[in-house]
C-alpha cells in the first residue's frame, strides 16, 4: 500500500511539473493591465520676434569683441609660450564680432569703422601663420592694442547710443 501511495504521489508530482503554470491557469490569476488611450499633445509653431533690441545686440557684440581682442593681446604679451590655437580662435572671433557691430551702425559710422575692420582682418590672416607670429610678436601686440584703443574710444556703446536709436 505504501508503494502505491508513493507511486501516485510521484505520478501527480510529475504531471504537475510537466504541465507547469505556463498555460491557462497562470493567465487566469494574473491581473491584466489597464490600457488608457493617451492624448498626444499638439504643438503649434509660433513665430518669435527678435528678443534683443538693436542697442542690446550692439552691447553684446561690443563686449564679445572686447573680450576676444583682450585675450589676443594677453596671449601675445604673456611670458609663456604662445598658444597658436587659442590665438587663431580669438582672432577669428574678434573679426566676426566687429563685423556684427559694423552691421548695426548707421552708414556714417560704418565708414569710420571699416579701416579698423580691414586692419584686424589682415592681422587675423597673418596670425594664422605660426612662424610669423613667433617672429613678430611685439609688432602684432602693438597693432592689436592700437586697434583696441581706437575702437574702444570711438565705438563704445556710450558713444554709439544715439546712432543706434534711429
Amino acid at each position: 500500500m505504501l508503494k502505491k501511495t508513493i507511486a501516485v504521489i510521484l505520478l501527480a508530482a510529475c504531471l504537475c511539473s510537466l504541465s507547469g503554470c505556463t498555460g491557462e491557469l497562470r493567465k487566469k490569476f494574473v491581473r491584466k493591465k489597464k490600457y488608457e488611450k493617451k492624448q498626444i499633445p499638439v504643438f503649434k509653431p509660433k513665430s518669435y520676434e527678435a528678443e534683443f533690441t538693436k542697442e542690446q545686440r550692439y552691447i553684446n557684440h561690443y563686449a564679445f569683441w572686447k573680450n576676444a581682442q583682450t585675450e589676443m593681446i594677453n596671449v601675445l604679451g604673456g611670458k609663456d609660450r604662445i598658444n597658436n590655437k587659442k590665438l587663431k580662435l580669438h582672432a577669428n572671433y574678434a573679426v566676426v564680432e566687429i563685423n556684427e557691430m559694423y552691421k548695426l551702425l548707421p552708414d556714417e559710422k560704418k565708414q569710420s569703422l571699416k579701416p579698423h575692420i580691414e586692419e584686424l582682418t589682415g592681422l587675423a590672416e597673418r596670425i594664422k601663420d605660426s612662424s610669423y607670429v613667433s617672429g613678430h610678436k611685439h609688432t602684432l601686440t602693438k597693432q592689436l592694442k592700437h586697434i583696441y584703443n581706437v575702437v574702444r574710444e570711438n565705438f563704445s556703446y556710450t558713444k554709439m547710443k544715439k546712432y543706434l536709436q534711429e
